[in-house]
């Protein structure tokens, strides 16, 4: 009866270490989980700023913020970048 008695405390002992090895991987892990999310969503985040910034984009022969005066004959620059096909004859 002693021997099993020594028996089963030693592998209680064991289960416990296994349990606190555990535990601290769990840590481990969730740290590493909670800076993949920071990291995920910073990228969204810059993803969503650079959109934003593409849709607000001006043409870039606007110089008004270098310095240069702007003229108040503004030239509309309709499909600048695409070749208008509508305008074929």
């Amino acid at each position: 009866m002693k021997l099993k008695n020594e028996i089963l405390k030693k592998y209680c002992a064991n289960l416990h270490t296994q349990i606190n090895d555990l535990e601290k991987e769990k840590i481990v892990l969730e740290n590493k989980f909670d800076d993949s999310h920071k990291s995920v969503f910073k990228l969204t985040k810059g993803q969503e700023n650079l959109d934003k910034l593409l849709r607000l984009q001006c043409v870039s022969f606007t110089k008004e913020g270098l310095g240069f005066k702007s003229n108040d004959k503004k030239r509309s620059y309709k499909n600048f970048f695409i070749k208008d096909t509508a305008q074929k004859e």
